[in-house]
Parts: structure tokens; C-alpha cells; sequence
């Protein structure tokens, strides 16, 4: 339990630090426990984000979830190179949403818990 606790603050940590560095202003951040799932929502406002921006993160974000290496580098992020983080939480969780309207950047992750 207390790792899964870890792992959570992780990836609220890293997620929360790449948005800042990308820009984004007025960030907000919904952290729910379900019996089944964990679900981080994350609302920035950013209009600098190009078509590109989205789809690499989207990309990377979606990259399946890897539990092995999960185990051994969770706690490898915060390295300063936001493309590798970004690729190492789509690893660490099972499904990811990404919309851009309006200058609003929402981004929902979710990890099964099992």
C-alpha cells in the first residue's frame, strides 16, 4: 500500500511539474480512489499548445502500461527530460484522455489498481 501511495504522489508530482514547464497557468488537479481505479484529472490553460504538443502527448501518454518496469523505475522521475517522464507515466498507469478546446489543456489518467 504504501508504494501504490508513492507511485501516486509520483505521478501527480511529475505530471503537475511538466505542465508548469510547458507553460501552463491556472492548473487544477482532481485526485479521486475508487475501489477499482485511480483517476487524476488535470485542467491547465495554456494558448501556446500546438496540434504537435497534443499529439506527443497523447502519444506518449498512451504508451501501454508496463507493470515490470513500473517495479523497478517509478521512482526514476523527475529527471528533467519531460518527454522520457511522460513516457514512463503512460507506463505506470492504463488508459489516458487528452482534449485542447480553448486554450483549456484536460488530461485524465487512470490506473487500475490490480
Amino acid at each position: 500500500m504504501k508504494h501504490l501511495r508513492q507511485r501516486n504522489i509520483s505521478l501527480l508530482s511529475e505530471f503537475t511539474s511538466y505542465l508548469v514547464n510547458l507553460g501552463c497557468d491556472d492548473i487544477h488537479i482532481d485526485f479521486k480512489t475508487k475501489d477499482d481505479a485511480i483517476t487524476l484529472n488535470f485542467s491547465a490553460i495554456n494558448s501556446e499548445l500546438t496540434e504537435k504538443n497534443i499529439t506527443k502527448l497523447t502519444s506518449l501518454l498512451n504508451t501501454p502500461r508496463r507493470q515490470d518496469i513500473e517495479e523497478y523505475y517509478w521512482e526514476l522521475n523527475g529527471n528533467e527530460n519531460f518527454y522520457s517522464e511522460l513516457s514512463l507515466i503512460g507506463m505506470m498507469i492504463d488508459e489516458a484522455e487528452v482534449s485542447y478546446v480553448d486554450n483549456v489543456l484536460n488530461v485524465s489518467l487512470i490506473r487500475l489498481k490490480s
